[in-house]
């Protein structure tokens, strides 16, 4: 028998990604493997624990459009049950909207937060009456770029002043639509001979380099690594 549900696996590792800096491969390894979850259920975790992430800056616009309180002032517990249950509504269609709310809620007394839950029912159902739209960005257009792609502006600038604005959109939109990316710790004397058998299959990557300096983008690290994934 479980210990806890799919949605409580992942709020309890993005606790700890987001509020104790812990690795997400390996804090979510942990929690999964104490979890004792089914496989499609386990599946379920990694997809919302993963998406939650890379889509935190555009829900953290979310929660702070429909409260005073923003994604980082929240109690953590609460904060990470919206974030991952604004995901479910904004990009997981086979979730109900129903199932969605009604678990987040469920979510807050599990996690010891059950005086949130009115303030966390009234966020996701208002963001429901909204037909789910993104709230409109007060701010600049590197603002507007953060919220739309979930991309730091540090990120975004350093990429317009190298390839314009064009480009830029056109890798942020293609580094959504490639979700494949690896990331792993490589002995300095081999890292350069196994990034060239990378670029040689045909998938752009660096050898102890920045992410800003992959003029492809063609794997999803940008926005692992902009959330510190």
């Amino acid at each position: 028998m479980p210990e806890m549900t799919a949605r409580q696996a992942a709020v309890q590792a993005l606790m700890r990604v987001n509020h104790e800096g812990g690795y997400s491969n390996l804090v979510l390894n942990e929690t999964l493997k104490k979890a004792q979850l089914s496989q499609s259920d386990a599946a379920f975790a990694s997809k919302l624990f993963y998406g939650a992430l890379e889509r935190r800056l555009t829900l953290d616009h979310i929660i702070s459009s429909y409260s005073k309180k923003a994604g980082g002032k929240a109690d953590p517990a609460v904060a990470d049950i919206l974030r991952m249950s604004l995901y479910q509504l904004l990009y997981l269609d086979s979730v109900p909207d129903s199932a969605a709310v009604n678990e987040a809620v469920k979510l807050t007394r599990q996690m010891k937060a059950a005086s949130a839950s009115g303030f966390v029912n009234a966020v996701l159902r208002s963001f429901i009456r909204d037909e789910k739209k993104i709230p409109t960005v007060r701010g600049n257009r590197l603002k507007r770029l953060e919220v739309q792609y979930s991309c730091p502006q540090w990120i975004i600038k350093t990429l317009l002043d190298s390839y314009g604005e064009q480009q830029t959109v056109a890798l942020l939109e293609h580094s959504w639509s490639a979700r494949r990316c690896m990331r792993g710790s490589i002995p300095p004397e081999q890292a350069h001979s196994i990034a060239s058998s990378f670029a040689a299959a045909g998938c752009a990557g660096t050898a102890g380099g920045s992410i800003v300096r992959l003029p492809a983008l063609k794997c999803n690290c940008l926005h692992r690594a902009a959330a510190g994934v």
